[in-house]
């Protein structure tokens, strides 16, 4: 009876340290990709003149600087100065 639950001890603590592992690697895994959902970042903006500050001229620009287009471009005009953003 003794070995039986020698070998249960061994086998659990195996098995945990197994799942530990995995975490480890799965957690190391989504710090090296970004780890955060596109949708949930917080989109880019920058300054821009007021007279422009259009969802149109915003989305050429952001399409200029490599965002998606699909997102299009949208102007923030809380604050001085208006901001052009670009979600992505």
């Amino acid at each position: 009876m003794a070995l039986n639950g020698g070998w249960r001890k061994t086998f659990v603590s195996i098995l945990t340290t197994c799942f530990l592992v995995v975490v480890v690697i799965v957690s190391l895994s989504c710090e090296a990709k970004g780890g955060v959902v596109p949708r949930l970042r917080p989109p880019f903006c920058f300054p821009y003149d007021r007279e422009y500050c259009t969802p149109f001229h915003c989305g050429k620009v952001c399409q200029e600087y490599n965002f998606p287009a699909k997102n299009g471009g949208y102007c923030d005009k809380r604050g001085d100065p208006w901001k052009c953003c670009c979600p992505y």
